[in-house]
């Protein structure tokens, strides 16, 4: 306490009639107080949406940023697959090669059980790489939808709790001022 309160407050602090009179009165400080007591409901009520808008806002932005690395994942991969072919070719090229230097033909049943394990052993490793790409990638779209629906969530809960911090700030601001008890409901009425 300052030790200003009888002179802000009136009866608050000194009682009887004379005090009502202080600097602001009774009425005055009451009305202060509420609208005060307004203005941090309604901050607040727009601070929780406000936060909510945020939340969202941030979401979006992730979820877009695990969208992007999807997709750099799938090219990865693309990338990697091709790789893995090129590399599956060139070694049947040089089978073929190695195979006609040493006298034998491309049709030798020899050769071509060596062309085909070669050709498989390649196209599986094509497909593997794609496929491990393919699964980075739906990883992280999940996440990015997980993200986007948290940031609706957010903003969902912050506009529910903003205004019901408003309104009930209101409400209660109402009851103060209009209701006969000060705000205390009576259960009987006499």
């Amino acid at each position: 306490m300052s030790g200003m309160e009888p002179f802000l407050f009136g009866s608050a602090a000194i009682g009887g009639e004379a005090a009502t009179a202080g600097l602001i009165g009774a009425k005055g400080a009451f009305d202060a107080g509420m609208a005060l007591k307004s203005a941090g409901t309604i901050l607040a009520g727009t601070s929780a949406i406000t936060s909510g808008i945020h939340q969202k806002v941030s979401g979006d932005f992730q979820a877009k940023q695990l969208e992007a690395k999807a997709n750099e994942e799938r090219a990865a991969s693309q990338r990697v697959a091709e790789e893995k072919r090129r590399k599956a070719n060139q070694a049947m090229s040089r089978a073929n090669a190695l195979a006609a230097a040493s006298g034998g033909g491309a049709t030798d049943p020899t050769v071509v059980n060596i062309m085909a394990g070669i050709a498989e052993e390649g196209e599986w490793g094509a497909q593997t790489a794609q496929y491990m790409g393919e699964e980075r990638a739906r990883t992280s779209e999940m996440a990015a939808t997980s993200t986007r629906m948290s940031g609706r969530n957010a903003l969902t809960a912050g506009f529910t709790g903003g205004s019901a911090t408003i309104l009930g700030g209101i409400g209660e601001s109402l009851l103060k001022k209009y209701s006969p008890t000060g705000g205390a409901f009576s259960s009987s009425k006499n």
